[in-house]
């Protein structure tokens, strides 16, 4: 459900990736890659020069290429997005892809090291498109098949969760290949995300490469606590909301079942004693209704806005019927900083 998070304070809504880890056009100068990363196999930063394009291709014709560098996810979920290309098989077909990505990585290739995704396809004579689960090089769950086959260049991504489940999207064009897998334990323990991708064979002019990479993770609005009577839980996570277009989820637990209660919102942190409870955002600047499920849960999605910086407060007040219960208060930032 969409709502106004906020009308409140002056936005209208119009949604992970969340905070960025690490983002890494690769748009720099022909040569080493740099920019904190480690790189392994004798992969470069290779069209920039000529295109203004840069990308790390393969520069060898054996082996294995990678990046690496220090990363540590922490108790939220990581998603890495990028764009992949081809490489050749041995008979020189192209659409060969052997790509990974991975987090707990202690150093080594993250083919054999790490818990992440390995994207597949031996070649243009071959239709076994498919992404597999790695963990520390053993296959950790059954390939996953392609409904299509990959061709040139993929889109990929992929979001690792700290239960083991792992789920993303790969597309190509109109091509669309979802894929989950559910949680389980990890035993890969480094603190290193990393990528792999096979160098092209002797004879080939087709090395795989790696562009547009982005590693993020939610991020989670300020709590102030401030809640009870009740049991009442108020979040907001998502993407940080400074830019047109970044959204994330506004959620409550723990309040009445099918009922409506009032989102409080207001411009003032004086956390004061109102009805039984503390009220945080006093005075309130608007009283928003939000009518509750079954279970006592709303969910909306709050949009982003790329005008300049507001901090406001909110608050879930429940009138159930007998006193007042109060969730824990969010101090929210939306907008761009200057």
């Amino acid at each position: 459900m969409r709502v106004p998070v906020f009308v409140f304070f002056l936005f209208f809504p119009g949604a992970a990736l969340g905070q960025v880890a690490v983002f890494d056009d690769f748009d720099r100068a022909d040569g080493s890659v740099g920019n904190g990363w480690t790189a392994t196999g004798g992969v470069e930063i290779v069209g920039f020069d000529a295109t203004g394009d840069g990308r790390v291709t393969a520069t060898q014709t054996s082996g294995v290429g990678g990046l690496s560098r220090p990363f540590s996810p922490g108790a939220s979920p990581v998603t890495f997005t990028a764009t992949i290309t081809e490489t050749d098989s041995s008979n020189m077909n192209g659409s060969r892809f052997e790509n990974a990505f991975v987090i707990f990585n202690a150093g080594g290739s993250a083919y054999n090291d790490g818990y992440g995704l390995f994207v597949n396809r031996t070649g243009a004579l071959f239709s076994n498109s498919h992404v597999e689960l790695l963990d520390g090089g053993t296959v950790a769950s059954t390939s996953l098949p392609s409904p299509w086959q990959f061709d040139t260049e993929l889109h990929v991504e992929v979001t690792i969760h700290p239960d083991g489940s792992v789920d993303g999207i790969i597309t190509e064009g109109a091509n669309t290949f979802s894929f989950c897998y559910g949680p389980r334990a990890i035993s890969s323990s480094g603190t290193l995300m990393a990528y792999a991708q096979n160098n092209f064979p002797s004879g080939s002019s087709l090395p795989a490469s790696l562009d547009d990479f982005k590693a993020s993770q939610p991020v989670c609005q300020t709590d102030l606590g401030f809640g009870g009577p009740g049991v009442m839980s108020l979040s907001l996570c998502g993407d940080e909301l400074i830019l047109d277009g970044c959204s994330a989820t506004f959620s409550l637990t723990g309040a009445s079942p099918s009922a409506v209660v009032f989102a409080a919102v207001g411009l003032f942190l004086n956390p004061s004693p109102f009805a039984g409870g503390t009220l945080v955002p006093l005075p309130w600047a608007t009283l928003v209704p939000l009518p509750t499920d079954g279970n006592g849960d709303f969910l909306a999605t709050v949009q982003g806005h790329s005008g300049p910086a507001v901090t406001a407060y909110v608050q879930i007040i429940d009138p159930n019927g007998v006193s007042f219960d109060f969730s824990n208060a969010l101090e929210l930032e939306i907008g761009t900083k200057l």
